[in-house]
């Protein structure tokens, strides 16, 4: 038995969340393709358009202005055809795939590396993204009082 409500709603509830959190500037471009969803594709979202289409635009931004962004989009890590997850298939072919072409693959950032806190910036050995698709989340504990 398959649960398909519930992913829809998880998916609209992200897609709107993604619209709270930063909107994307206008276009004055009224000829802009349309995706099915008719969404704007390929600029930034015009002001009139709706908050799902702005959180659709918002999941693939790597900017993400005025939010101190990484480079990496939800959609890096978030992977449309893969039900929204990141799978170790998926992040070693993108692994080998950026080894063979030199081109960076924004998902490999030294922070995930597991020899990150030996190496820093210099770090490489992506073991535990590719083998688990698990990715680095450091959060900094407020210091507790005395």
């Amino acid at each position: 038995m398959t649960h398909r409500r519930p992913l829809r709603l998880f998916h609209a509830a992200l897609f709107m969340a993604g619209a709270i959190v930063a909107c994307g500037g206008g276009s004055d471009d009224e000829t802009a393709s349309l995706d099915a969803d008719g969404c704007s594709i390929n600029v930034a979202p015009p002001a009139g358009e709706s908050a799902f289409c702005r959180g659709k635009a918002n999941f693939s931004d790597r900017t993400l202005a005025g939010l101190g962004a990484n480079g990496r989009s939800c959609a890096d890590c978030h992977v449309a055809t893969e039900s929204f997850q990141l799978t170790p298939a998926t992040a070693q072919a993108r692994f080998t795939r950026m080894m063979a072409t030199s081109v960076r693959d924004p998902l490999f950032h030294a922070i995930d590396a597991d020899d990150f806190r030996v190496n820093g910036v210099a770090a490489n050995d992506f073991t535990n993204l590719t083998q688990n698709a698990l990715v680095r989340v450091s959060i900094e504990l407020p210091r507790s009082r005395a």
